[in-house]
């Protein structure tokens, strides 16, 4: 099963190994070439250097966060199924979850600090909406049937300030998660579906890479 921030992890990785290739070639050329041309390439490297450092460290702050989230939905009680990391078609859902009684939660996981009000929020919509409608024409092949997906943003380090569903996506803080789940609708014709082909369906997910 994967664990969240798995792939951002890793992502992290890559560029630091991509900072530290940089740097060890930066400082290859700076042997070889004439103390003249130092200064140039100095100026040329350093910004690459920089560059990279701040999207390493994005990458560790964002796995950190699907941590904290992760965590969250893995003390939710049995009657939940919990995947985190799923690879989509458009890139990575970060936690998936069903209820036992049919209710489904798409719940992404964005690391941004400060405030995040209506406008704010919309610029983070795109992926998700993409991968709702993707979920949701997996499932129902799965499943035989229509399906509703819950769909969150949530934000560990910001204060949130969004107080209505954005296109089918509601923007939650981490400490308002759990509520925001408990409010969602029962389905019972998908919890008869889900019954027998949870851990197909749990197996299929998680494997996917």
């Amino acid at each position: 099963m994967n664990a969240p921030g798995k792939s951002t992890r890793e992502l992290a990785k890559w560029r630091y190994a991509a900072r530290l290739a940089l740097g060890l070639s930066a400082l290859l050329l700076l042997v070889l070439i004439a103390l003249h041309a130092m200064v140039g390439l100095e100026k040329l490297v350093d910004p690459l250097l920089d560059r990279l450092i701040v999207r390493e460290k994005d990458a560790l702050r964002g796995a950190d966060a699907e941590v904290t989230v992760g965590g969250i939905l893995n003390s939710l009680p049995e009657d939940h199924v919990v995947l985190h990391d799923i690879s989509a078609q458009y890139g990575n859902i970060d936690h998936l979850a069903f209820r036992r009684d049919g209710a489904i939660f798409l719940v992404e996981t964005k690391s941004h600090g400060g405030t995040v009000d209506e406008k704010r929020a919309t610029t983070f919509i795109r992926q998700t909406h993409r991968n709702i409608f993707w979920l949701r024409d997996l499932l129902k092949q799965r499943l035989g049937c229509d399906v509703w997906i819950n769909a969150a943003i949530v934000f560990p380090n910001a204060r949130v300030t969004v107080r209505r569903t954005i296109r089918g996506v509601d923007i939650v803080g981490a400490n308002f998660l759990r509520g925001w789940m408990a409010r969602a609708t029962a389905r019972p014709l998908i919890a008869e579906k889900l019954r027998s082909r949870i851990e197909t369906l749990k197996a299929e997910l998680a494997a996917r890479r």
